[in-house]
């Protein structure tokens, strides 16, 4: 079965396995908020570019280390690539708060997390944190996981 490039959704790759071609679609946000990364073509001369405009909290987890503030564009955070793939990420009034649940999701397991019952200030801060970005509509695989960490 023969795919053709123009049928292909925004974010799909097809990739050719034993004589037969499949299509890979991009994660979900519940699928990144369980800790799914695809394996990313890298980007050749024909490849098609996915570009995302996204806010933070849809930022994949792997791609946090390559943050950084773009001199030029108060808008935008500087874009970044990824394969086949890229983000420009928006800039909002929540991103301190977005960095500290990011950094309670990167620092903390579940298991962990059970440990800290006896320092209920921090539960609570992030419950606090979580509910009130919840609030502002904020979305994305961070709010899921952190959501799925407190069992809220």
């Amino acid at each position: 079965m023969e795919i053709k490039n123009n049928q292909l959704k925004h974010g799909q790759f097809k990739i050719k396995s034993l004589n037969e071609e499949h299509i890979i679609n991009y994660p979900s946000q519940n699928e990144l908020a369980e800790g799914w990364q695809l394996v990313i073509p890298n980007r050749r001369k024909n490849s098609t570019i996915h570009h995302f405009s996204i806010n933070l909290s849809q930022l994949p987890q792997h791609l946090w280390k390559h943050l950084c503030t773009s001199i030029d564009n108060n808008e935008y955070y500087r874009p970044i690539n990824d394969g086949i793939y890229q983000y420009s990420v928006k800039k909002s009034n929540y991103d301190d708060e977005i960095q500290k649940l990011y950094n309670f999701v990167n620092e903390k397991s579940k298991a962990k997390f059970e440990m800290l019952d006896s320092l209920n200030i921090q539960k609570n801060e992030i419950i606090q944190l979580y509910n009130y970005l919840e609030q502002q509509q904020i979305k994305g695989w961070l709010m899921i996981r952190v959501k799925n960490i407190l069992n809220i």
